[in-house]
């Protein structure tokens, strides 16, 4: 599994960027705590249990972070824009819970985010660098799910065809982002829950 996004940040509180989640289980998904002071990837498994990682840092500076999470069977790995910034070796080699959930991106997040994508390979450092500054065509090896929101809607662009439903006034526009000459990419801003507008 890899599972990677750009994000910005506006307000420090515990959300998700990116959960698969039905209520009763939480296959994987990245985070930010609380104070925006970490950022982590965190992995429900059949034998270890839940187990993540974090690495603490500013991500409520007004900037864009590439965030990533990769999981071999048996080494999670967590990266910040493209660098390795955490790893956890398990004793065994390990699979993920899978259970039928729905993927959710920005759940309690309020900030952009953009090019969210996930792989059924674990990608090397060298193979996150090397695209993520970069579109993608959807046809890459490995690649399950791809929204880069640049038409306007929430539509997987791999061929798996997994669209989106956009809810709690989450809204897609054009941004400056990270990594960009001179271009505006269309990104999706999302707006933390309220007890009146629960998605």
């Amino acid at each position: 599994l890899t599972i990677e996004l750009w994000f910005t940040n506006d307000i420090p509180k515990d959300n998700f960027l990116l959960m698969k989640n039905n209520g009763v289980s939480y296959p994987y998904g990245l985070y930010i705590t609380g104070k925006s002071s970490s950022t982590g990837f965190y992995l429900s498994l059949k034998e270890s249990g839940v187990k993540q990682i974090s690495r603490n840092g500013n991500f409520a500076d007004g900037k864009w972070h590439h965030l990533a999470g990769t999981f071999d069977g048996q080494i999670m790995t967590l990266y910040i824009n493209g660098v390795k910034r955490a790893s956890l070796p398990l004793e065994k080699n390990d699979e993920i819970i899978t259970k039928s959930c729905p993927l959710q991106i920005g759940m309690f997040h309020s900030g952009f985010i953009d090019e969210v994508r996930l792989w059924r390979i674990a990608r090397t450092q060298e193979q996150i660098q090397a695209t993520m500054n970069i579109a993608l065509t959807g046809n890459e090896e490995g690649l399950v799910s791809y929204w880069n929101f640049d038409d306007g809607a929430a539509k997987d662009l791999s061929p798996n065809g997994n669209g989106a439903t956009l809810y709690n006034n989450a809204r897609i526009l054009e941004y400056p982002r990270a990594g960009q000459d001179n271009t505006l990419p269309t990104v999706i801003k999302t707006i933390p829950c309220s007890s009146e507008n629960v998605s």
